[in-house]
């Protein structure tokens, strides 16, 4: 049971950017600084996100063994759906050069477990989102010590954001740090929760 103030922080705090929208003709939020990515070792869990076609289609993602590379890092994303079903891929993220990321499709497993609904079937609604937006140039956003953000403007000017955090659950001060950090960068976003929080042993 989420707590009574931390539902309230979320219904009223992050509620009041629902009628925020991104510009798609401007360029996408960029980290002041390099991203370490050895500072993100152990268990990333996808705790918020804004609900887009491809974050309902699971209830549950992790990132696992983060490894650095020259141009961004390698590693493992495991996906849980409904059920049980659980699906498995190993991305590579590189650098574009200009502070942004791109995702290289190293499996075909990997776009259709970020694709297909909760009963293993494709869905044309996440496949289409997953096309024109999983394997473009996206931000990557986030504080070692709380948070990292997949961030990227979608055609119709909404945010798409993905928070992975530490824990599978976020307490009101993480979630008002993230709200805060990602302000701070023009993002502003209506985030929920995922099935993360609901999820023991993973």
């Amino acid at each position: 049971m989420i707590p009574f103030l931390l539902a309230s922080f979320i219904s009223v705090a992050l509620a009041s950017s629902v009628q925020t929208q991104c510009d798609v003709s401007a360029p996408l939020p960029k980290e002041d600084y390099p991203i370490d990515w050895s500072e993100y070792n152990g268990t990333l869990y996808e705790t918020l996100t804004t609900m887009d076609a491809i974050s309902q289609n699971h209830n549950c993602l992790t990132i696992t063994d983060i490894t650095p590379t020259s141009g961004g890092f390698h590693s493992t994303y495991e996906v849980y759906f409904h059920g049980g079903r659980q699906a498995s891929f190993h991305p590579h993220v590189f650098n574009t050069g200009d502070g942004h990321f791109r995702q290289a499709i190293v499996e075909k497993d990997e776009e259709i477990a970020l694709s297909q609904d909760q009963s293993g079937r494709i869905d044309p609604k996440a496949r289409s989102e997953d096309t024109e937006l999983e394997w473009d140039i996206y931000a990557l956003l986030g504080d070692s010590g709380y948070y990292c953000a997949y961030v990227k403007c979608d055609p119709a000017g909404n945010w798409i954001v993905w928070v992975y955090t530490r824990a599978n659950v976020v307490s009101a001060d993480e979630l008002i740090f993230i709200h805060n950090d990602l302000l701070k960068h023009g993002v502003s976003a209506p985030l929920r929760f995922t099935g993360c929080k609901d999820m023991e042993g993973i």
